[in-house]
């Protein structure tokens, strides 16, 4: 049995997905590194600790409250107790917020497990939120197709058809045709001739007097061809491609919730949609005057021109790239363009189709993300640094201060009644400074490395420093709340310590105050930390911009938190 737990933890210990083991007594036995990617929970936070006190952590917000924990809890014990087992190899789909606030959408498979000491249960879990939110985006697209006025097909490679709209019942009727069957002959040969090619093509088509224009749009990657039809009889443009071409996506750019331009091979830009002018905070006007690598960051046109070019020689049927975009006020913006150049039915090219998804967000938390890590980083290095240096001063320093102690104290003694009054005097003076730069040392030692914090934790801490602070500055500091339970981790404890010496510094130079108050409070998993004076306060709006010379406090507590500094309340 030990033997299949071991096999069991060294397996799961390169699975990429998340994987569970937990014990018949509820608590987690085994949380690997793919659990840790998935949940952003460490190992040591969770190994030990009942599963539902992890569970109701990563609810989220909204869905916290003490009939959820009990829900979990009496549902997990169920489980368990081998009482339910109807969830057993049968996926479960869940939402759950990370430590951090994040979100994330994630897939759970549950299975009985033999381990020492019994049966456990294990679960592997796997991240699937970008098929969720593709499944989303995929849901709104087909509801927009359900409810277009035009017709909407797709075709499988034998000609076969799977899907229509309802706004394609009168064509339907008029072909004999439902879904499950073969398109008429004619139609079938297109379908083929679509997918050979690997481009979208453009088909004229009278109907009972109507001329409707049919674009056949491959889908390689599924091996079918989408059909979009449009009624051009009042606007028939067959003898100029592009102009049909503006006509039959017009009503598709004003409704797409992304930006989509018409763009010549040249790149001068032909047509936009609303969407694009409000990306840009160009006018419609004024995009048609430009090119569009006038709009592309200089640093990335290089890479689009290659990727334009190998799509015009036919290389590449279309290209996806993330890159920055200007806006008419100079502002960038990360944007995932995806381009396709349309051809006509004899393959000419006609221009390209670029739609544009603005990312900024996304870029600018990835961004935060990797600033957050290296904060942590670096604060880290900083403690193991403050604690070198304490240690050294401990070590080195104040075993040479203890020892001139004990010299000149002898010295004294061994003098006693043979010094005259002057070397007496001197002497006394120089054991007294002895004592004081002890004392200084042993300030400065606690200082780096208060050991309070890891003796008795955070509040402990927060009030000798304040009292430190109190005897230096003549401020009256006070230290509200309670410590958090469980105890923090070290580092951040450590982390709120060092942003308190910060705000007190702050306040102690440019506050002009007498009073300030330190509380510490928690709620379920969160802890704030508030430090909060009765001095004159400060302009918000000239420490937010950040080309200031000034409010470096500021970043520097925002740092060692990770959290975006602007964000501080005044």
């Amino acid at each position: 049995m030990r033997r299949n737990e071991e096999t069991v933890r060294s397996l799961v210990g390169r699975l990429h997905d998340g994987v569970v083991i937990v014990g018949s007594d509820g608590r987690i036995r085994l949380w690997n590194p793919g659990m840790e990617a998935v949940s952003g929970i460490a190992a040591k936070d969770a190994v030990g600790e009942l599963i539902w006190d992890v569970q109701y952590r990563q609810a989220v917000a909204e869905k916290r409250d003490t009939g959820l924990f009990e829900d979990i809890q009496r549902t997990t014990r169920k489980i368990l107790a081998m009482e339910d087992v109807r969830g057993f190899g049968a996926p479960l789909q869940n939402e759950i917020e990370r430590p951090d606030g994040s979100r994330r959408w994630i897939e759970a498979i549950l299975f009985p497990i033999a381990m020492e000491g019994g049966i456990a249960i294990g679960s592997i879990i796997r991240d699937i939120t970008a098929e969720y939110e593709a499944e989303q985006q995929v849901a709104g697209i087909a509801r927009l197709v359900a409810e277009a006025p035009s017709p909407v097909l797709r075709a499988a490679s034998d000609g076969r058809l799977i899907y229509s709209n309802p706004a394609s019942a009168p064509l339907l009727q008029k072909w004999g045709c439902s879904v499950g069957k073969l398109l008429p002959g004619e139609w079938a040969d297109r379908v083929r001739q679509a997918l050979g090619s690997g481009a979208p093509s453009i088909r004229e088509v009278t109907i009972d007097g109507r001329i409707y224009a049919f674009m056949l749009a491959p889908v390689l990657s599924r091996g079918e061809v989408d059909v979009y039809g449009m009624d051009i009889t009042r606007r028939r443009q067959a003898e100029d491609a592009l102009q049909l071409s503006e006509e039959r996506f017009r009503h598709v750019f004003e409704q797409a919730p992304i930006g989509v331009a018409l763009v010549e091979q040249s790149g001068a830009i032909i047509e936009v949609n609303r969407a694009m002018a409000d990306l840009t905070g160009h006018s419609r006007e004024q995009l048609r005057a430009l090119d569009w690598r006038d709009l592309v960051h200089p640093e990335d046109v290089g890479a689009e021109r290659h990727l334009l070019e190998r799509v015009i020689a036919g290389a590449l049927g279309a290209y996806r790239v993330e890159e920055r975009l200007v806006r008419a006020d100079g502002a960038v913006l990360w944007a995932i363009v995806n381009a396709a150049l349309l051809r006509t039915s004899a393959a000419e090219p006609v221009y390209l189709v670029v739609q544009v998804q603005d990312i900024t967000e996304r870029r600018l938390a990835e961004e935060l993300s990797r600033r957050v890590a290296m904060a942590a980083r670096v604060e880290e290095a900083e403690e193991r640094e403050r604690r070198r240096v304490a240690q050294e001063l401990h070590d080195r320093v104040g075993q040479e201060l203890s020892a001139l102690s004990i010299s000149l104290g002898l010295l004294r003694r061994q003098g006693k009644g043979r010094l005259t009054g002057d070397t007496e005097a001197r002497l006394n003076d120089a054991l007294s400074l002895v004592d004081q730069i002890t004392a200084s040392v042993r300030n400065v030692m606690a200082e780096l490395h208060p050991p309070q914090l890891e003796e008795r934790g955070l509040l402990a801490a927060l009030r000798w420093y304040a009292g430190l602070f109190e005897k230096r500055t003549n401020l009256a500091v006070q230290v509200k709340g309670h410590e958090p339970t469980p105890r923090l981790p070290s580092l951040t404890a450590t982390m709120l310590f060092r942003i308190v010496q910060e705000a007190l510094s702050n306040v102690a130079r440019h506050a002009w105050a007498t009073r300030v108050e330190i509380r510490v409070d928690q709620r379920a998993d969160h802890v704030r930390l508030t430090v909060r004076d009765n001095g004159r306060g400060f302009d918000p709006e000239g420490v937010v911009d950040r080309t200031a010379t000034h409010g470096w406090g500021l970043r520097t507590m925002a740092e060692k938190g990770g959290i975006d500094w602007s964000a501080f309340s005044y």
